[in-house]
């Protein structure tokens, strides 16, 4: 494994959620970057960035160089501001189609959830977005294409209720948004289970959605579908984890999250989910566990890469980006054995 710093920590600076895609030989990754707050989570007076590399030079540092900032052998720049910006997927859903979920928030005062599509992943505008059956609706995760659309996992509340959902939305032209599914928490004999954010993979026949439970002791739960419409009782797959996020790269599937080691320790790892194997740990940090953990994963020349934000006792995080060649042989699963996604759904 050889990890890079891409965005280096900086005195009173928060960079967090990062997300890449690829597009004609250059590496595209979004992140949001504000300013370390005492009192908000995260941060206050976000901003959108994106940081744009040239794949070659990227693929260099991590063969020739030691570990040093990638970021001035890049361009960085703003992409969208205002009073706190807080998220920033970005997802390739097919050649010449790219999206950017962007969100609006402080809390008590402002939460708005933004959608931006282009042919590039170059983004200029955006709109917000509604579902008339929730009272607020957040995106989390990877969308992909769906033979009526667009699919998009998220969390919220639904109108007559108080407790959080992980929700899967669709839509045809990212205007007009529809509620498919939900899968919500349980009164269980040790308390009550709260999920919210939640990630899909699937082949077109079957899917898993890993969801989070927000409630502790915490952990992540799958639950199984063949429509996206009607789901399993959800099943724990992991305790102690937070912020699952799953890639599937021909018959393998990978889950990246937050793994939460003790009150002052965390870690990112990543685990083929029912393949009898612990979880590879990427990298720890020290201090609040909320201030590292969120990733994605790319899929580079025939290599793992995975893009992260670490935290510190300092509250100011980094980002990260290692490359897990060696540790996984993406063509023929954990160890060379390769497995049908299908079979574990």
């Amino acid at each position: 494994m050889i990890i890079r710093t891409l965005i280096p920590r900086k005195e009173n600076t928060y960079s967090s959620f990062p997300s890449i895609v690829e597009h004609r030989d250059k590496l595209y990754v979004y992140y949001r970057q504000g300013q370390r707050d005492p009192v908000q989570c995260h941060g206050l007076y976000g901003k959108v960035r994106c940081f744009v590399i040239e794949k070659e030079i990227f693929l260099r540092q991590f063969s020739e160089s030691p570990d040093e900032s990638l970021l001035p052998l890049g361009k960085d720049y703003v992409v969208f501001e205002s009073i706190n910006e807080i998220d920033s997927i970005a997802t390739r859903l097919d050649d010449n189609l790219f999206t950017l979920s962007t969100r609006t928030y402080v809390r008590d005062k402002i939460g708005r959830t933004y959608i931006s599509y282009s042919k590039t992943p170059v983004f200029h505008n955006r709109h917000e977005v509604e579902l008339k059956e929730a009272l607020w609706v957040v995106f989390y995760g990877k969308p992909f294409k769906w033979a009526r659309g667009f699919v998009f996992t998220a969390y919220g509340v639904l109108r007559g209720e108080s407790r959080q959902s992980s929700l899967v939305l669709y839509t045809e032209d990212f205007h007009s948004w529809s509620l498919l599914s939900r899968v919500q928490g349980t009164e269980e004999p040790g308390g009550e289970i709260v999920f919210n954010e939640c990630t899909i993979a699937g082949d077109g026949v079957k899917y898993t959605m890993y969801l989070r439970q927000d409630s502790y002791p915490y952990g992540i739960w799958y639950a199984k579908s063949e429509d996206l419409n009607n789901w399993s009782p959800p099943v724990k797959l992991l305790s102690c984890a937070h912020a699952p996020c799953v890639a599937v790269r021909g018959c393998n599937v990978y889950l990246t999250f937050r793994n939460l080691i003790d009150e002052y320790t965390s870690a990112i790892a990543i685990i083929q989910p029912f393949i009898e194997r612990s979880p590879i740990e990427i990298e720890r940090y020290s201090g609040d566990p909320f201030d590292g953990g969120y990733s994605d994963t790319a899929f580079i020349e025939d290599k793992l890469y995975v893009v992260y934000y670490r935290g510190n006792t300092y509250g100011e995080p980094d980002i990260r980006v290692a490359c897990l060649d060696g540790d996984y042989d993406i063509t023929g699963g954990w160890g060379g054995s390769c497995f049908s996604a299908c079979s574990t759904y």
